[in-house]
């Protein structure tokens, strides 16, 4: 499954919101040496249940507008 995330960084707390066609995750780390992604993979991982390992950063490494491979 292909899925559209834009990744707001330092929040207070994070969050999953669903926003038509992408989602909205809110992390808690700053953009500093890739650990909002990692934040980010961890948050969607743990919101469909399964592995980080299944969680893949296709595009947006260096972009709030990211696109993210989840194998169920």
């Amino acid at each position: 499954m292909i899925v559209k995330a834009k990744v707001k960084t330092g929040c207070k707390n994070q969050y999953v919101k669903i926003r038509g066609d992408f989602i909205e995750i809110g992390v808690e780390a700053l953009p500093e040496k890739g650990k909002a992604n990692l934040e980010a993979i961890k948050i969607l991982a743990n919101y469909y249940g399964i592995s980080t390992s299944k969680v893949k950063l296709l595009k947006g490494e260096k972009n709030k507008e990211k696109v993210f491979s989840i194998s169920i």
